[in-house]
């Protein structure tokens, strides 16, 4: 048995959680030079709570469906601000997705695949 192999999962968790945690802190929304983050609107405060929570359930290896529903609800407040940004204009620009908001919804997906891989014993012994 690889001790490799035994913490790989956590290895893995703690990524997705550090993806969620910056994704929370970078840019949601940009046109051109100019670029809006989830402060501004609010929803970043949740994600990067539910990351940090997230990530000491990770830590402990307990409470598997807290990881489920923190990286559920990143994935959801991503892709409803993601479907806000794709459909607004300024100046006839729709706005771009910034990095921050794909790494909110793809961090967000991670956690939910991570607790559903730990929950269903999924990980190598």
């Amino acid at each position: 048995m690889s001790t490799d192999a035994n913490r790989a999962p956590l290895v893995l968790g703690l990524a997705a959680c550090a993806i969620v945690i910056a994704g929370s802190f970078g840019p949601w929304a940009t046109a051109g030079i100019f670029s809006e983050g989830g402060f501004d609107g609010g929803d970043a405060y949740v994600t990067l709570g539910a990351g940090l929570v997230a990530m000491v359930a990770v830590v402990l290896e307990r409470l598997l469906w807290l990881v489920a529903a923190a990286g559920a609800l990143c994935l959801w407040s991503g892709w409803a601000n993601w479907s806000d940004v794709a459909n607004t204009e300024i100046f006839g620009r729709t706005l771009d997705p910034g990095w921050g908001l794909v790494a909110v919804t793809v961090g967000g997906g991670a956690l939910f695949l991570w607790a559903a891989a730990s929950w269903f014993g999924w990980w190598p012994k």
